[in-house]
């Protein structure tokens, strides 16, 4: 199945969570991202008038949960960019280990290896 994900333009953006009106304003820099780093020139900034002080941080951890949900059960691939690991491509469904064919008793060794 396909999966999307709506991100918002650059621009300010007026967003409801848990009945609190939530500004968001994305600026990107001319430069469309940093090579050192692979991320890209962008200031994102939330701004509420609520009275929950812990109103962001509800918000930071329902999306942290969300995230590793997404990710719950499945091997999630990494690929090196100069000096740091990053997440490849889209988390992948375990596979069974009984699909693995490895020359003699290689399969059995690693999985003894690893349980």
């Amino acid at each position: 199945f396909a999966s999307f994900d709506f991100v918002p333009s650059p621009g300010r953006h007026w967003v409801r969570y848990r009945g609190n009106f939530i500004r968001i304003e994305r600026e990107r820099e001319h430069r469309t991202m940093d090579m050192s780093t692979g991320s890209p020139w962008e200031t994102l900034t939330l701004t509420t008038l609520s009275l929950r002080p812990t109103l962001f941080q509800e918000l930071l951890q329902e999306a942290k949960e969300a995230a590793l949900m997404r990710e719950e059960g499945k091997t999630v691939i990494f690929q090196s960019y100069g000096h740091e690991w990053r997440p490849f491509g889209a988390p992948k469904r375990v596979r069974p280990f009984g699909s693995v064919i490895l020359d003699g008793n290689a399969s059995e060794e690693i999985f003894q290896d690893v349980s």
